[in-house]
């Protein structure tokens, strides 16, 4: 057996100057990775108690996770590297007599569909329709990853297939496009109404990045889909 001596016998007697830089780098580093374990420790704890929290963390962790694992080793297996190529399988399979597909995502899944219509063929594209709503693409993800969701992407996949995007001035997370394509966004209404209905004691709620299924203005968009001048098309949500 090789004896190779202690961590720090490489330096030199007279290198005392090194020797103490290299033990407080280490020292300095333990005591980051212990602070940052315990920290998400207590975010965790944290974030079980308090929803506000804990949906800060579930967008944090979401946006995360969307990436290949290279960008963020810590964590778990990309999920988009499943996702998108099984959904791109639904599609080719989905198309019964011709009839076109509804590609709906909310928030984060708007992100996946998104990705999934930049993977589609030019034919394949023409039969799908995207709806998006509650959508973080332009609000969080052409600023913070711009090579892949900038403004020309957006507009890239706006010119690429027909688009709807049903938005809110009250969602924190979801926004318009802002392309200045005509069409593209839509903006809902929220709440409803300012009074109070005839027997209720509660005004009407702020729904901001929740319930767009029921919103009238979802339903409106998947009428204005199947009635426009395309063929008819199937909803695949």
């Amino acid at each position: 057996l090789t004896h190779h001596g202690r961590p720090l016998d490489w330096i030199g007697a007279g290198e005392s100057g090194l020797r103490s830089l290299v033990e407080w780098s280490t020292a300095t580093g333990v005591f980051l990775i212990s602070v940052f374990v315990l920290g998400l420790v207590a975010v965790g704890r944290y974030a079980y108690g308090d929803g506000r929290v804990r949906k800060l963390v579930g967008v944090l962790w979401d946006i995360g996770t969307f990436w290949p694992r290279s960008a963020h080793p810590l964590a778990p297996p990309c999920y988009a590297e499943r996702v998108v190529p099984d959904l791109m399988h639904r599609i080719k399979g989905w198309d019964p007599n011709g009839a076109g597909t509804i590609l709906s995502g909310h928030s984060q899944g708007s992100v996946i569909v998104a990705a999934t219509v930049f993977q589609l063929s030019d034919d394949e594209v023409t039969k799908v329709t995207l709806l998006t709503y509650g959508s973080p693409l332009r609000r969080l993800y052409a600023r913070y990853f711009p090579a892949y969701f900038g403004e020309d992407q957006l507009q890239q996949l706006a010119d690429r297939v027909d688009w709807l995007n049903l938005w809110r001035r009250t969602d924190s997370i979801g926004s318009d496009v802002d392309l200045g394509v005509v069409g593209v966004d839509i903006e809902l209404t929220d709440p409803a109404g300012f009074d109070r209905r005839p027997g209720d004691p509660e005004y009407p709620r702020i729904n901001g990045h929740s319930d767009y299924h029921s919103d009238p203005g979802y339903a409106a968009a998947l009428d204005l889909i199947r009635r426009s001048p395309a063929p008819p098309r199937g909803d695949h949500s």
